[in-house]
């Protein structure tokens, strides 16, 4: 699947780690809805969704007709709601939704809805938060991050093409763009253990302890973008490949 884009552009990129857990009561209707979703024990320290994205929301001016939030692991504070405490935190009105259930392609999954919503005239501008948080005990190396794009008709890197395919082996698509600038994500970097791509200087390595955040973060770290990139991530259990070509250009 390829979403041939143009109209979505980013106009800023930034993440953060929140490397203090702090404990938490969580009352026992919510701890069976916790386990349900985990389908496992669940760690009950760090951060919750809403205290993340509070951390970013202040780096928003304009008004908003969007937010997106996109991640693998439920959040903490499931009676927070974070959806709709961004839609009143965040400047303007916008409109809230989730992405999950898209493992690591849930960023990129967002992001071309967003281009959707761009091409239909329904967006000018928005804010996709991408957040990784430890849910499970067995999930101990994974850190709280949350990352924020901010989208929209107009911005310094233009959003050319959004792709998921489902590959045999990642690596073979890498080698055959030789001249092409990965920035990739936690799920690839794993997929590509052992392959001479991850010593090639145009491939771009998360930071450790990341997941659905990982190639966004690697984004966040290099922003602002002088050159075309390609954003890239890796799902092992659907095999599917997912990339953002990006290149750098204004208002359309």
């Amino acid at each position: 699947m390829t979403t041939a884009t143009g109209e979505l552009h980013l106009s800023r990129v930034g993440a953060r780690v929140f490397a203090e857990r702090p404990g938490h009561v969580v009352p026992p209707a919510h701890a069976r809805i916790l386990n349900d979703l985990a389908r496992g024990e669940f760690a009950r320290n760090g951060n919750s969704f809403r205290g993340m994205t509070a951390a970013l929301v202040a780096d928003l001016a304009e008004p908003l007709d969007l937010v997106v939030l996109a991640y693998a692991e439920p959040d903490l504070h499931v009676p927070e709601v974070a959806g709709c405490y961004l839609a009143h935190a965040c400047p303007g009105d916008p409109v809230s939704y989730s992405v999950s259930e898209q493992g690591t392609g849930a960023t990129f999954t967002a992001l071309r809805m967003a281009d959707a919503m761009c091409r239909l005239g329904e967006l000018t501008a928005g804010a996709v938060f991408a957040l990784d948080r430890a849910l499970l005990l067995d999930t101990p190396n994974l850190d709280d991050c949350a990352v924020l794009l901010q989208v929209g008709t107009t911005g310094g890197l233009c959003v050319e093409s959004i792709t998921e395919t489902v590959v045999a082996g990642p690596a073979a698509v890498l080698a055959a763009a030789p001249g092409t600038r990965f920035l990739v994500g936690a799920g690839l970097s794993d997929a590509l253990a052992g392959s001479p791509l991850l010593r090639a200087p145009r491939v771009h390595l998360p930071r450790p302890r990341l997941g659905v955040t990982s190639a966004w973060a690697t984004l966040a770290d290099r922003w602002p973008i002088t050159e075309p990139v390609v954003v890239a991530d890796f799902d092992p259990d659907t095999r599917r490949l997912y990339t953002c070509a990006l290149r750098p250009g204004g208002a359309r």
